[in-house]
């Protein structure tokens, strides 16, 4: 089978790296890429939409000539898989949500930001010279790499860009109902950005299969091979 990884939000493609070595084991093609300004990608954060993030993966998709796609995102790309599915139908075979954030039409992402931490995402994009959001490494290791070994926590946080907070203001233009392929949510009972009941309320959105597992936010890295068993599992 195909996947196509779309990564979350401060990330690239590096954060797939160890889950698609397991799937390519178990001989799977597996795909990934940097959202425009993030990862390697070299274009200007300031100027970046949610239009720009969902003509990436159109683009790689038509430009790799890929079909029949499960199409994975993580975290913030969770906002944008409606609309790549919508816009890519005919190649997309299922979505799975990882962590995702999942937005009835008319929702947008930052409203779903815990409010003891919502403030800040305006403070900093508005101090940042360029609209986007960067978190320090406490921060970081406390939320996001919860349940990363401290050496990875030190090896992956430079690996982070600054995330443009236009991801986060942008209505959602999806009638999820109305999505041509099935959906499997993965959530985290140790997730400490989206705990277990909210990251429910997202896969209730959905209205696809639920699957849950034992780890924190950066599943892909810090439990890839466990990740990799259960979409192999579940989807084949």
């Amino acid at each position: 089978m195909k996947f196509l990884f779309l990564h979350g939000g401060c990330h690239g493609a590096w954060c797939w790296a160890k889950l698609i070595t397991a799937l390519r084991g178990m001989g799977h093609e597996c795909h990934a890429f940097d959202f425009p300004g993030a990862g390697t990608d070299a274009t200007p954060r300031a100027s970046i939409t949610k239009d720009d993030y969902v003509k990436a993966a159109t683009d790689y998709l038509t430009g790799h000539n890929l079909n029949d796609v499960i199409l994975v995102g993580h975290s913030l790309a969770g906002v944008v898989m409606p609309d790549i599915c919508t816009a890519s139908s005919e190649r997309i075979q299922k979505l799975v949500f990882i962590a995702g954030i999942v937005l009835e039409k008319g929702e947008r992402a930052i409203d779903y930001i815990p409010e003891d931490r919502r403030a800040a995402y305006f403070e900093l994009a508005a101090k940042s010279g360029d609209g986007t959001v960067m978190w320090d490494f406490e921060l970081t290791r406390r939320i996001w790499f919860s349940d990363l070994t401290d050496a990875d926590a030190r090896e992956f946080f430079p690996k982070l860009t600054p995330q443009p907070f236009s991801i986060f203001l942008a209505p959602s233009t999806v009638e999820l109902s109305l999505l041509s392929a099935p959906t499997t949510y993965i959530l985290g009972s140790q997730d400490k950005a989206f705990p277990r009941e909210k990251a429910a309320i997202f896969a209730g959105k959905l209205k696809g299969t639920t699957l849950e597992g034992n780890w924190g936010h950066p599943v892909m890295m810090s439990h890839p091979l466990e990740l990799a068993t259960l979409l192999n599992a579940e989807l084949f």
